[in-house]
């Protein structure tokens, strides 16, 4: 959660502010926030030491007022804390609750869960927590009768059966943004967890980090054109070229308009025919992918040649991917997005003998946009980079 206008952050709190609502004396706290007009408060790992009463103090102490936002992640809160807090959710005006990285399990998920019911709340992050089948179940039953849109589930443990029985309850939902990402899920569950999106209303489906091979990206080509989903992101699965040609078959059947594969195990080939039925179908789809990139650009001789080129990652860069980066950026007619999605890893790329090379980019880029270039990579949520801001 980023702090944005009416955004209050607790390094401008007074520290006696928060002791004093720990203790369930709040109305300091309360006139702050007033006083600021506060719609966006930034807690995260600010409250480690609250205890479960301090936790559900708080949650009190937010009761009419105009924050719409809480950032709670990283707090340690277990399901001592989450059900103390969650009791006070029914008088506050919360449209998103951030929990990401802390102690939650199936327990503390049941909790939040039935507590959603009946309040406004529309975006939950509970990434990084520690929710499995039974977690996923209780947060199932109460979606139909809650306000949710955004449900973030990554990194966790649900598996194949805690997915399955999440997606169940999915069609009497409001859910449309659902992230499932590194949750142990293998080729296995697409075949039943496919036909649960069917009717549903989600367009924004995240299953990246999973196991996930060719015959589970079969299974969900299958049931694909029969639902709502517009952006597909399979990043760092087990997908090879199979599944990726059965995905070009339907393509034309589908609504997607955003597919993300990097990292899977898929030749130029694959890469190149899924390339050319986008274009055959002149759809716009972003690939979200370094590889197509490079093999839009690149004239046909040489594409075969340059299939197994480095991604760019925020990790080390090796040079032929800087080299190949850097020769793309230097093309007069180079479309922006694609600019864009080069220069936003030109901080990150450390390479020892690169290093002249990415300052002549990073000029490039200055020369290009001399205002500075505001990107966001979705993918990945790395900090904006700013291209009159050397790296």
């Amino acid at each position: 959660m980023r702090p944005g206008p009416n955004s209050l952050n607790t390094s401008t709190i007074l520290p006696e502010l928060l002791a004093q609502v720990a203790i369930g004396q709040d109305s300091r706290f309360r006139e702050y926030l007033q006083k600021n007009d506060c719609r966006n408060l930034n807690l995260a790992a600010k409250l480690m030491k609250f205890s479960a009463p301090a936790l559900g103090a708080l949650g009190k102490a937010l009761n009419k007022m105009k924050v719409t936002a809480i950032d709670l992640s990283g707090n340690n809160i277990d399901d001592a804390k989450i059900k103390y807090f969650s009791q006070a959710l029914q008088e506050t005006q919360l449209r998103a609750i951030h929990l990401s990285d802390n102690l939650i399990s199936d327990t503390g998920a049941g909790i939040l869960g039935r507590a959603l019911v009946g309040t406004g709340v529309k975006k939950l992050n509970l990434s990084y927590n520690d929710i499995g089948v039974c977690g996923a179940s209780e947060l199932g039953a109460a979606l139909a009768n809650s306000s949710i849109t955004s449900i973030d589930l990554s990194n966790n443990n649900l598996g194949n059966i805690g997915a399955i029985i999440l997606g169940m309850h999915l069609k009497n939902s409001s859910v449309s943004k659902l992230n499932l990402s590194n949750n142990n899920l293998s080729d296995t569950l697409l075949s039943t967890f496919g036909s649960t999106l069917q009717g549903t209303q989600v367009y924004c489906l995240n299953l990246s980090q999973n196991n996930i091979n060719s015959k589970g990206m079969q299974n969900l080509v299958r049931v694909l054109p029969e639902t709502q989903i517009k952006k597909l992101n399979l990043e760092n699965n087990l997908i090879t070229d199979t599944g990726v040609q059965a995905l070009a078959k339907v393509l034309n059947q589908t609504q997607i308009i955003q597919l993300k594969l990097a990292s899977n195990q898929i030749s130029a080939a694959a890469l190149q025919q899924i390339n050319d039925r986008i274009v055959e179908q002149q759809k716009s789809i972003s690939m979200g992918l370094y590889h197509i990139t490079c093999l839009r650009l690149m004239p046909k001789a040489v594409q075969a040649q340059n299939f197994n080129l480095p991604e760019l990652t925020t990790t080390s860069v090796e040079n032929s991917a800087l080299q190949v980066a850097g020769g793309i950026l230097m093309q007069a007619k180079l479309p922006n997005e694609i600019f864009c999605h080069i220069v936003s890893y030109l901080p990150f790329m450390k390479t020892a003998t690169g290093k002249n090379q990415v300052q002549h980019y990073a000029a490039l880029a200055n020369q290009r946009y001399p205002n500075g270039l505001q990107y966001e990579d979705e993918a990945k949520d790395k900090s904006v980079f700013l291209a009159n801001k050397q790296p």
